[in-house]
């Protein structure tokens, strides 16, 4: 058996970061592919059909789908004071900015049923903590609170809702942590 490998074109694109529809009939991910800005783009689960949902200025980076596939949301801009966390439909209609200030927030994701973000952002420190935010902007709330160079960042849910994971770091040592979804109890599951 001879194995064949598929031409690949010479120009370079970045694709990153893909996430499924909950229903697996889509892929969400973010590409260079029209110029070099990041965007958010949306194609079927064999590559075919694909649609770009947003276009400006800033990169959009780490789509998340809602668990009944209906929103998508995302960090626009870089690691920075200028990232912020917005929202759309899965179609790239209806884009709504849900925060709006002089700190990071990003890299967001949809709690199980749907109705709250958690996502990374800074407290008025130089590292990130772990937030909740309702799917409309309001109720910020912050559940982790470590001084030094501590990170905590890259936040998810467990599927049932039970524990949030995280990633931890403290001088590039990085581990991955659970916790409560109030904060507490953490645990660090990669010693």
């Amino acid at each position: 058996t001879i194995l064949t490998v598929p031409a690949i074109e010479a120009q370079v694109r970045n694709n990153l970061w893909p996430v499924f529809s909950p229903d697996g009939q889509y892929v969400y991910f973010s590409s260079d592919r029209h110029g070099g800005n990041f965007e958010i783009y949306r194609c079927d689960i064999d590559g075919n059909n694909l649609i770009r949902l947003t276009n400006s200025s800033d990169p959009k980076m780490y789509p998340a789908v809602s668990p009944d596939g209906s929103k998508i949301t995302f960090q626009s801009s870089d690691y920075g004071t200028s990232a912020e966390i917005f929202i759309m439909d899965n179609d790239g209609i209806n884009l709504v900015r849900l925060t709006d200030n002089s700190t990071y927030d990003g890299i967001p994701s949809f709690s199980p049923d749907g109705q709250k973000l958690i996502f990374s952002a800074w407290d008025g420190e130089e590292y990130p903590e772990i937030f909740t935010m309702n799917i409309d902007g309001s109720q910020r709330t912050q559940l982790t609170n470590m001084s030094g160079a501590n990170w905590q960042y890259a936040p998810r849910y467990h599927p049932g809702g039970t524990n949030i994971y995280f990633e931890a770091g403290y001088n590039a040592d990085n581990h991955l942590m659970m916790m409560d979804t109030d904060g507490t109890n953490w645990v660090d599951i990669t010693p």
